[in-house]
């Protein structure tokens, strides 16, 4: 099954200051609801950096590692996140 969702921001917030929030994964805490903890565990946010990310879903907490497999700076960045039953792609697109 896959699952598409998209979701469109506006802010008055300057871009930079945006993307550097959004391509730190540990702040998936702030922005994801189903996020309950994330670490850095290797790297400095950039292309290759992975994350331990812990989420809630339909009740159940699952561990996840994302990694950083994209990062176009200032535009787009690109978190892939597996486990052995789940792959995903979370990718954040500032215009």
């Amino acid at each position: 099954m896959k699952l598409t969702a998209h979701r469109r921001l506006t802010t008055v917030t300057p871009p930079d200051r945006v993307f550097a929030f959004l391509a730190d994964f540990r702040n998936a805490e702030t922005w994801d609801p189903g996020t309950v903890s994330c670490d850095l565990v290797e790297g400095d946010t950039g292309v290759g950096s992975e994350y331990r990310n812990v989420s809630s879903f339909l009740g159940n907490k699952t561990e996840l590692t994302y990694t950083t497999v994209e990062r176009e700076e200032g535009r787009r960045v690109h978190f892939r996140g597996r486990n052995s039953m789940f792959t995903g792609d979370d990718v954040i697109s500032l215009t």
